[in-house]
């Protein structure tokens, strides 16, 4: 759509004209260093509701869609009411490739064979992380099988996280820890956190804070094996831990500080920008050590199997600039819905083409792993079970299912298109690093607010948390959405959304302003007055 074509789709619902000016001023602050990079006044204007006076602030949770990807869904579901839905499908089989296609661009991956589209972040990353922890548990079967004079010894693998990591992902892992340890006595899994780095903080009452993004020195110091580990790392033995005694009664398991062997790391599971702050994990550097450390075991163990390496990129797509190639991931996963403004209910995962083939998915339809038509002939003489032969796709799409939204499909190729080649990555990312950085100005100025994980040497993205001293957060949201009053959605985090860091940070509810880069600095100014009339408002009581 050209500017023209945008205005006229939103005549219908647009109502008044445009007071934002300001589309590449800066905020009238002495600490303001940058100027916002300049993204076209239609693209902006293209998104703002002001029929509903609501100033939308909640990027990380919904974003609101370009009128491409509205207009590319409407489209599908009028040929699916002319034709059928699975005729509509074949029709449009050029424009789904694309959307594999532009997907694997998005992110820099060899081919869009390594993409599979799924229906979240969340799916995508438990399908993958479930079928690489199904690869691991296979191969030390296999050498468990081959060397069966050796003897039988226990055994603990790893899984490691970030501090950051969101609760979807530790559910999932705690869960495959706790239920494979209740099945197997000889083989035994751990879920240990990567520690955080410590940094100088905004609060010149502290030295040091933990700045939420992973250690990499301590990281290295667990791949070299130098690394000591006690109960306070070990995530999956938080809860629901016990042991047998000699008495043969279940007791409370003591962990004792030991050398973390990470030749028994299976996987590495790090998010790269959480739910809860603006900190970006270090993926490149994380994916650098472990290609490092899987080549130099390979040379020194032929039997060792290599650490898989997980990157959950939810936040990320579509905010800053996505390299996997850089980061050496073996799967990454990322939704729609938020920074990529495209529809809910979408998202894709991307498996590395080396490692696709060899891993069998944990759960499967006959999409993903065809019957052989030979199965059904009726010629054979060979009994029933060994009739039902299937192979797995090759590439990614082993992990798909056969029934799919094709034109939410579709509009999540529309908004990938929309980011890459309407606006720009780069241009995407750059703005909303400075509004960002506006905002945590303003918010700096506001001695009641206190932002999570606030580092002035750390960079940061375009979500900022925070709480306010004395003031509930949700009390916050519901205030900043009162209409006698400039509206404003923002979503409040709980505590619970990232256990990990909330336990060591002592953080309770927080709330979360997700700016993008159809966000103007206006907004933010009237926002930050907003926010002190609150304070004001409820500190009078």
């Amino acid at each position: 759509m050209n500017p023209d074509e945008t205005r006229k789709f939103w005549s219908k619902i647009l109502k008044g004209e445009n007071k934002e000016t300001a589309v590449t001023s800066t905020i009238n602050s002495k600490n303001t260093r940058h100027k916002l990079h300049e993204v076209s006044k239609e693209i902006i204007e293209s998104t703002l509701f002001e029929n509903s006076g609501v100033h939308f602030f909640n990027n990380a949770g919904a974003s609101p869609s370009p009128p491409e990807v509205y207009r590319e869904i409407a489209t599908h579901l009028a040929l699916e009411a002319r034709v059928g839905g699975y005729a509509a499908a074949q029709h449009v089989q050029d424009k789904l490739n694309q959307v594999y296609v532009d997907a694997a661009r998005l992110i820099n991956a060899e081919k869009a064979s390594e993409i599979a589209l799924v229906e979240s972040a969340t799916v995508g990353w438990t399908r993958i992380f479930y079928s690489m922890a199904n690869h691991c548990i296979h191969n030390e079967r296999m050498k468990t099988e081959i060397g069966q004079k050796r003897k039988k010894c226990s055994k603990t693998f790893y899984i490691l996280v970030s501090e950051a990591e969101y609760a979807a992902n530790i559910v999932a892992i705690v869960q495959f820890a706790r239920e494979q340890n209740s099945r197997n006595n000889l083989i035994k899994w751990s879920v240990v956190a990567i520690p955080s780095e410590n940094v100088v903080g905004q609060d010149s009452k502290i030295n040091t804070t933990n700045c939420g993004c992973i250690d990499l020195n301590a990281f290295a110091s667990i791949l070299s094996g130098t690394w000591t580990i006690t109960a306070g790392d070990v995530i999956s033995d938080i809860e629901n831990t016990t042991c047998t005694n000699n008495n043969g009664n279940d007791t409370e398991c003591t962990i004792h500080p030991h050398i973390l062997d990470p030749s028994a790391i299976a996987m590495v599971c790090i998010t790269h920008i959480p739910t809860n702050s603006g900190i970006i994990n270090p993926v490149e550097e994380i994916g650098k050590q472990i290609l490092e450390f899987n080549i130099n075991a390979s040379m020194a163990k032929k039997d060792l199997s290599p650490i898989l390496y997980i990157v959950d990129a939810c936040q990320s797509v579509g905010q800053i600039t996505i390299n996997v190639q850089d980061m050496h991931a073996h799967a990454l996963t990322a939704t729609g819905r938020k920074y990529l403004r495209g529809p809910r209910g979408t998202g894709f995962l991307y498996v590395r083409q080396d490692i696709c083939n060899r891993i069998m998915p944990s759960h499967i339809d006959h999409y993903g792993a065809p019957i052989s038509p030979k199965c059904c002939d009726g010629e054979s003489n060979a009994p029933t079970k060994s009739k039902i032969q299937f192979t797995y796709c090759k590439g990614a799409r082993r992990f798909e299912f056969w029934e799919s939204n094709i034109s939410c499909r579709l509009g999540l190729g529309a908004a990938i298109s929309y980011a890459l080649d309407t606006v720009g990555i780069d241009k995407i990312e750059s703005r909303i690093m400075c509004l960002s950085e506006d905002l945590r100005q303003c918010l700096r100025m506001i001695k009641e607010v206190k932002i999570h994980h606030d580092s002035l040497i750390r960079k940061s993205c375009g979500i900022v948390t925070f709480a306010i001293n004395g003031i509930d957060s949700e009390l916050v949201q519901v205030q900043l959405l009162l209409k006698n009053e400039q509206q404003f959605e923002v979503s409040v985090v709980p505590r619970s959304s990232t256990p990990i860091d909330s336990r060591i940070t002592h953080v309770g509810d927080l709330v979360r302003v997700s700016l993008s880069y159809i966000n103007t600095t206006h907004e933010i100014q009237s926002f930050c007055k907003r926010l002190e009339c609150i304070i004001k408002k409820f500190k009078k009581r």
